[in-house]
């Protein structure tokens, strides 16, 4: 069942809600991820489930719901979009927008990308995180694995339910990892120390002048 540590889930035979539970098709720190169909507006969405016992009790839950409103009013082409939280049979997931395509991680792995390439999806990353830290949203997880590339070649950053809200709402609690808690508040700064990072680990194929050759 669904939120059970120890099954493998029946996923074409499960609903949540109003949700036809379709496949697994990841799992992580905070929760397993399967891809679902969207009965009553007939698409397909993406659903995390949270681990049981993140939300210990009802205004936990009530916490939790407040601060998904403000991430679901992230819209940009470059983030993936969160469309609710909910709780059924106890069990307790986000909704996101469904991104086909492939990670950044997979995409690197399959070899060195040219300098235009990098350079255009660098760009759309850039994007989608300076419209999140506008709204106040500090992503902390940013990682080629968090980052989605589509067949036609535009980026989603995945995963900013694990983001830390700048704000009213802001403290230590379930949206970021244990090690974000530790230290001083979180800055815009930290999200593009992040995006270097990242641009760092791509491998680019060198593209030698004809002297060179």
């Amino acid at each position: 069942m669904i939120g059970e540590k120890s099954a493998t889930p029946h996923t074409t035979a499960e609903t949540l809600g109003h949700y036809r539970v379709i496949e697994k098709i990841g799992a992580g720190g905070m929760g397993q991820v399967y891809r679902a169909r969207d009965e009553h507006l007939a698409r397909d969405v993406a659903i995390k489930v949270l681990p049981p016992g993140t939300l210990t009790d009802e205004s936990a839950r009530k916490h939790f719901h407040k601060e998904a409103l403000i991430l679901s009013q992230l819209n940009h082409p470059n983030v993936a979009t969160i469309y609710d939280f909910d709780t059924q049979q106890g069990v307790d997931f986000l909704v996101m927008e469904y991104i086909s395509g492939i990670t950044l991680s997979e995409k690197v792995a399959a070899g060195p990308l040219p300098e235009k390439e990098v350079l255009r999806l660098g760009v759309q990353l850039a994007e989608g995180v300076a419209a999140a830290h506008e709204q106040g949203v500090i992503h902390r997880d940013l990682k080629p694995g968090n980052v989605r590339v589509t067949a036609d070649g535009r980026v989603k950053i995945l995963d900013f339910g694990l983001a830390k809200l700048v704000g009213p709402f802001s403290q230590c609690g379930w949206w970021f990892r244990s090690q974000a808690c530790r230290g001083a508040t979180a800055r815009c700064g930290a999200g593009v120390y992040e995006m270097t990072k990242y641009a760092n680990t791509l491998p680019v194929i060198e593209i030698k002048s004809p002297a060179d050759r």
